[in-house]
């Protein structure tokens, strides 16, 4: 028996000896019965499987984590065992190709460029693999050969909106034609603006040019400044200081309808006698002294209006009580 040690004593005795450590005697009554025990390799750790070998040992052997699914990344974790919760991410950078998982074959990759036709005739559709799925609109498409339509590709096809055949000059009648595409004709007098004291002509480069010519708005008042505005026609706008007569005590303004006006202003020669009587006359102020005024409604005294003393004088005059008798001394 390779596995006992015979030593010669008193008596003979079988001493059964371990190859290892983790191995035991499991025998019974001196028999050597050698139990090769993995519990005594056990290391906590629940990835690797711990074993006695009768050779070496406790040995370690890692352990297996598959679940036989492509689509997962398998781990282990020392505390919890094996993990396959973890999905496999299948790297694409390229945008007409679909990447995808399968679990039994693992990252798929399918060309999706053809999924980039929109069924719209007019675009261009082709795939980038940055940009991915491009669908450029081509007017050329659309051309349906006639020259009174704008053709271009819209959101869901071909679209034909009317040709603007205006070519900005109001002196032009503008149209299409369905051969020769846009026409211009010129049309006499097209820039009448009605006005009269306008002159009207078509530009060059398209337009009316309406020049305002102020000869054409004469109204024949001397005091008024006459005008051709280009949209309102004459205006004729009265300036008063055209009409000063020289003359002070006057107000003086400019009628539209009759020319320079002066109105005479007594206020204006007042000169504060209340025997005088104070006009403006056409000259300028006149002072002129009435003795009416001065009345102080005595029968025998001459009343007079005393310009240069400013004030009514009333002298008594004997003469005007004459009573016609020789015998009586008259007097006033």
């Amino acid at each position: 028996n390779p596995f006992t040690v015979d030593e010669c004593t008193d008596i003979c005795l079988n001493e059964c000896r371990m190859p290892v450590p983790c191995a035991t005697n499991v025998g019974e009554e001196g028999a050597c019965v050698i139990f090769y025990d993995d519990t005594q390799c056990e290391d906590d750790d629940e990835c690797t499987i711990n074993i006695c070998d009768e050779f070496y040992g406790c040995i370690e052997e890692a352990v297996i984590c598959n679940d036989n699914d492509l689509c997962t990344i398998d781990t282990c974790d020392p505390e919890t065992g094996c993990n396959f919760e973890t999905p496999l991410v299948c790297e694409n950078d390229n945008a007409c190709i679909d990447a995808s998982c399968d679990p039994i074959y693992g990252c798929v990759y399918t060309d999706i460029s053809t999924n980039c036709f929109d069924d719209i005739s007019c675009t261009l559709d082709s795939c980038h693999p940055v940009l991915g799925c491009q669908n450029i609109p081509s007017n050329n498409a659309c051309d349906d050969g006639n020259p009174c339509t704008n053709d271009y590709c819209g959101y869901d096809g071909c679209y034909y909106t009317d040709v603007d055949c205006s070519d900005g000059n109001t002196c032009t009648r503008d149209y299409c034609d369905a051969t020769r595409g846009c026409q211009n004709i010129v049309i006499s007098n097209a820039c009448n603006d009605n006005i009269d004291c306008t002159s009207d002509t078509c530009l060059e480069d398209g337009g009316c040019d309406h020049d305002p010519v102020d000869e054409r708005c004469d109204d024949y008042i001397d005091c008024t400044v006459d005008s051709c505005d280009e949209t309102e026609g004459c205006k004729f706008e009265p300036y008063d200081t055209y009409c000063d007569d020289g003359v002070a005590c006057t107000d003086n303004y400019c009628s539209c309808e009759e020319g320079c006006v002066f109105i005479p202003n007594h206020g204006e020669c007042d000169d504060y006698l209340d025997c005088t009587v104070d006009v403006c006359g056409c000259d300028g102020c006149e002072n002129t002294a009435d003795n009416d005024l001065c009345n102080d409604y005595v029968e025998c005294t001459i009343d007079i209006c005393d310009v240069a003393e400013k004030k009514c004088t009333s002298t008594p005059s004997d003469s005007l009580c004459d009573d016609g008798i020789a015998c009586t001394h008259d007097y006033c």
